[in-house]
């Protein structure tokens, strides 16, 4: 949350406050943009082991290679690069984040399909 946090402040800085205070569409993007530069990489870094509560290795591990993950970053002056280089490996694209399963069952109500024969 902290990395989230320090985003959206840091983007925030460069936006004029009354482009914030009035379009909410313009927010919900300024949202979404901070979460795809931050924690959305985060999430698919390969290095970064999964949380455990109350272990406090694997807490100060997570909190190294997120240390890590931000000082690049800002090396990189900026996170399509960090994204491009070879420095940190993540996760390949799973396409069912961003497909859509229209014929699947759940899209569909067995009583409305008719078939034409």
């Amino acid at each position: 949350m902290k990395v989230l946090r320090d985003t959206y402040v840091s983007k925030s800085k460069t936006v004029k406050r009354v482009e914030m205070l009035r379009d909410s569409e313009f927010m919900k993007n300024f949202f979404k943009d901070c979460v795809l530069e931050s924690i959305y990489p985060l999430l698919h870094d390969v290095n970064l082991k999964p949380y455990k509560a109350g272990n406090v290795q694997i807490e100060e591990a997570r909190k190294e290679e997120i240390d890590n993950f931000l000082a690049k970053k800002m090396e990189r002056k900026g996170i399509l690069a960090l994204l491009l280089s070879s420095e940190i490996e993540f996760s390949p694209l799973d396409m069912k984040e961003v497909a859509f399963d229209v014929i699947g069952s759940h899209c569909l109500d067995s009583t409305h399909i008719v078939v034409s024969g």
